[in-house]
């Protein structure tokens, strides 16, 4: 398997770029959303010891959450291009398929890595 092209890099490099300005927008939507509907819950639901909490609230947290997690991954995948090790999987130290960049630019992990952390549960968040 070849390194990356400077043409690949720019163009994964610019992908990166467009989807952690996507989540960053996408996780202070959310929070601020769910924050919103959390104010506007009945108040009297706060001070019982076991809340029911609103399943919507609830999952807009989640939702936001889950977008700060692949944020996170995101950047590091630019701090990667940074420092060069951008393309090569954390795990087998093997350069990851330009296939696989295209449609997961953050990714970490070549894909057979990726499926054996699947099914070993060992290093799968």
């Amino acid at each position: 398997m070849r390194r990356l092209s400077d043409k690949q890099l720019a163009w994964l490099r610019a992908e990166l770029e467009q989807r952690r300005a996507e989540l960053r927008h996408a996780v202070i939507s959310l929070r601020e959303e769910a924050k919103d509907a959390l104010a506007n819950l009945d108040r009297s639901d706060v001070f019982d010891e076991e809340p029911s909490g609103d399943p919507d609230v609830e999952r807009t947290f989640q939702v936001a959450d889950a977008a700060a997690e692949r944020l996170v991954e995101v950047e590091a995948a630019l701090e990667r291009l940074d420092n060069g090790t951008y393309g090569t999987c954390e795990v087998c130290g093997e350069l990851i398929a330009i296939e696989r960049l295209e449609a997961l630019p953050e990714t970490r992990m070549c894909l057979e890595c990726r499926r054996e952390a699947e099914r070993t549960g060992i290093g799968v968040p």
